[in-house]
């Protein structure tokens, strides 16, 4: 294995690639991937029955709290070190209505997995659930995209419960012991439009009834319908948290696990926060939690955030205790294991699909091993 770190000329494409090789078309040149900006990040040239890959680690800026150059080294990470183990690519983010054919195409092919109408959402759309294993057993709850322009990982959790269907002889959970439930989209509404809130402008994860009535919100000044972290009118004021609400005490879960994200500069990546109406040893679980992800991803990505002086690991650094609020996961994790990690999000392309994909995934590996061993 030889890595070449080499710069391309911005905008070229196959052709002027070609006149740097005179073997001909059959030997040209392929422009593999690109940055957001079209400049040419990897390329591939066949020779003989192999082939010579090179990513340029030059013309792209340094990797920082910017969409389009987080993870420049991601190709040659996974050629010399851990690589990705369930990242797929989508060329481009689905309507409602597609993504949900893909989860009745899911059901379709693979019996083991149930797809389930929870109900009707705002703005006419219907929330849909996954759920694999016998739902009398004791069981794992995992949803993402209660803000509905935190859209990536609902593509993770599709990711992760498709591998489990195509792996019969997968480690993860034992599904003759476990029920596993997950319902990738909480806002179809937020989804379709990207917005945080659902179509009635309310904040679905404030929306709960743990603290609902002392909860103010980040600006008491304007806090009304369409503000950042409006909670409603009362307490599962929604429909979309009415569904929740039902969902989670239809079964008997073990433990949940709420997925949301930030855009990079924000700064809030790097943590998992611990329900504060849980069990006790909540906070003990959620360190062995965060060791086995940290542990799986350790060294896959990479990821300056705001205030950071250089790249770091991406990994989860900090366990926090939930604030008084009316978090969805607050107000349904008594006598369970309730927690939401913070995922990066806010891309307005899929060209970092893979990434997320691979990083739900682990998540939701390290959950199931550690809740349902």
């Amino acid at each position: 294995l030889e890595i070449l770190q080499i710069k391309f000329p911005t905008n070229w494409d196959c052709t002027q690639l070609m006149a740097l090789n005179p073997g001909g078309k059959e030997n040209c040149f392929l422009v593999l991937g690109e940055s957001e900006s079209g400049e040419i990040a990897l390329v591939e040239q066949k020779k003989g029955d192999g082939r010579i890959v090179a990513v340029d680690l030059i013309s792209l800026q340094e990797p920082e709290y910017g969409l389009n150059t987080e993870n420049k080294y991601f190709f040659m990470v996974n050629a010399i070190g851990n690589r990705v183990k369930y990242g797929e690519y989508y060329p481009e983010k689905h309507k409602y209505a597609e993504f949900v054919d893909l989860l009745k195409d899911l059901g379709e092919k693979y019996p083991s997995i149930k797809i389930e109408e929870e109900g009707e959402a705002t703005g006419e759309f219907k929330i849909y659930s996954m759920s694999m294993g016998n739902p009398s057993n004791p069981g794992i709850l995992i949803y993402s995209n209660v803000h509905g322009n935190e859209w990536e990982n609902s593509y993770g959790t599709y990711v992760f419960i498709k591998y489990l269907a195509e792996h019969k002889d997968q480690n993860i959970i034992d599904l003759d012991k476990y029920f596993l439930k997950v319902v990738p989209i909480v806002n179809p509404f937020g989804h379709e439009h990207m917005t945080r809130q659902n179509k009635n402008l309310v904040d679905l994860n404030r929306n709960g009834d743990y603290f609902w009535d002392k909860y103010i919100g980040a600006d008491p000044g304007n806090y009304k319908p369409g503000a950042y972290d409006w909670k409603g009118t009362y307490p599962f004021s929604e429909p979309e948290s009415k569904i929740y609400k039902n969902i989670s005490e239809s079964g008997n879960f073990l433990a949940l696990l709420d997925l949301h994200g930030n855009p990079s500069g924000t700064g809030f990546n790097k943590w998992m926060g611990v329900a504060a109406n849980t069990k006790p040893d909540a906070f003990e679980k959620g360190v062995l939690f965060k060791e086995a992800f940290n542990n799986s991803i350790r060294g896959r990505y990479i990821l300056m955030q705001k205030k950071e002086k250089k790249p770091e690991l991406m990994t989860i650094e900090k366990i926090r205790k939930s604030k008084l609020s009316p978090n969805l996961y607050n107000t349904i994790s008594n006598d369970r294991y309730g927690y939401i990690v913070e995922l990066l999000c806010g891309y307005g392309s899929t060209g970092f699909i893979v990434m997320q994909d691979d990083i739900v995934c682990e998540l939701c590996e390290a959950f199931c091993k550690v809740f349902a061993p």
